[in-house]
């Protein structure tokens, strides 16, 4: 029988007694990049608060802050693998990305509360 350096039991024993005093519990590198996902949901303006609030209504707080930090993984091996800078995406991405979408889905819903809908899309001025 193996025994532990402390001499207290089985090495078995006492990793049965490691493990079990951590369940639960996420290991310290997960946790710190949740931490860091939760504080980036909560930046004014930024496609990481962007993506956390679609997917939180959708999926959860703690799913989206999850989601989150995924992305936040994803972005900086991006950064470190091609040395070049964070490019900000913007709180208006996803808008941006179906926009013919939402202009769909908005006139739709203003048509069942009983108006009639024309859009005429707004000319830019060249700077």
């Amino acid at each position: 029988m193996l025994t532990s350096p402390l001499g207290q039991g089985s090495v078995l024993e006492t990793m049965k007694v490691q493990v079990n005093d951590r369940v639960g519990r996420l290991p310290p590198a997960i946790n710190g990049l949740s931490e860091s996902a939760w504080a980036a949901s909560r930046t004014k303006g930024t496609y990481l608060q962007a993506r956390y609030h679609r997917l939180a209504s959708q999926r959860g707080r703690k799913r989206a802050t999850m989601a989150v930090a995924h992305t936040l993984l994803i972005i900086a091996y991006h950064i470190v693998k091609e040395r070049c800078t964070y490019n900000e995406l913007g709180a208006d991405y996803f808008d941006q990305l179906n926009g013919q979408y939402l202009v769909k889905r908005f006139t739709s819903r203003i048509e069942t509360l009983g108006y009639h809908v024309t859009l005429q899309k707004e000319e830019t001025l060249p700077a």
